[in-house]
């Protein structure tokens, strides 16, 4: 059931993007409000950025249809990656479960991850989605073998968000040793240094004069 359920809000996902395509029911029936006030301000920002989203989807899927439905694709086979993970977790753990039922588990918790946007990496509702799934599914301890798989979901992403976060440094540091160069260049060494290229540039055209 839980298959059928995430598949289901998949398909559901894929038709809200084609109906922003083709039907764009935000432009169409989102307003802003006309009157004043706070509330009426924060809902014209909200309903500006949903405008903004839709005309982005679909100007991407009217200027490439087939780099859209690839992006669909990666996502979907992105999401079947993180099944993957969690089945090879819970099969080095011994927790015999088919991939069919891991796949359900990961795609329902994801989707109350989607849904919790607003809480860090989904803590706390994607872990409690998972015990409750494996209760469900009738895994012997599920509380036990849901908080070793959570926990090795959560070191798997906070090894990425590290790694992110140190090229991020090394970048910002090399764009300051670029910009400081480029300032010295710029600066009063720089200037005589050109003011010496002119001189020499100068007496050359004499030379030969």
């Amino acid at each position: 059931i839980a298959l059928v359920v995430a598949l289901t809000l998949f398909l559901s996902l894929v038709g809200i993007l084609a109906a922003m395509v083709w039907v764009r029911p935000m432009a169409r029936w989102l307003l802003p409000s006309r009157s004043g006030g706070r509330w009426s301000g924060r809902w014209n920002t909200l309903v500006a950025e949903l405008h903004r989203i839709e005309q982005l989807v679909g100007a991407a899927a009217r200027n490439g249809v087939g780099r859209l439905a690839l992006a669909l694709a990666c996502g979907f086979i992105a999401w079947s990656f993180n099944a993957l993970e969690a089945y090879v977790i819970l099969s080095w753990i011994g927790v015999d479960l088919a991939f069919a039922d891991v796949y359900a588990i990961d795609a329902v918790s994801s989707i109350v991850r989607m849904i919790l946007f607003v809480v860090p990496i989904g803590i706390g509702g994607q872990d409690w989605a998972i015990t409750g799934l494996m209760t469900a599914y009738g895994v012997g301890s599920p509380v036990q073998t849901s908080a070793v798989l959570v926990m090795f979901k959560r070191a798997r992403e906070f090894a990425v968000i590290a790694i992110g976060l140190c090229l991020l440094a090394a970048g910002a540091r090399g764009a300051r040793i670029v910009r400081e160069a480029a300032l010295l260049q710029d600066g009063p060494l720089g200037d005589e240094a050109n003011q010496n290229d002119g001189i020499d540039a100068a007496s050359e055209t004499e030379a030969h004069a």
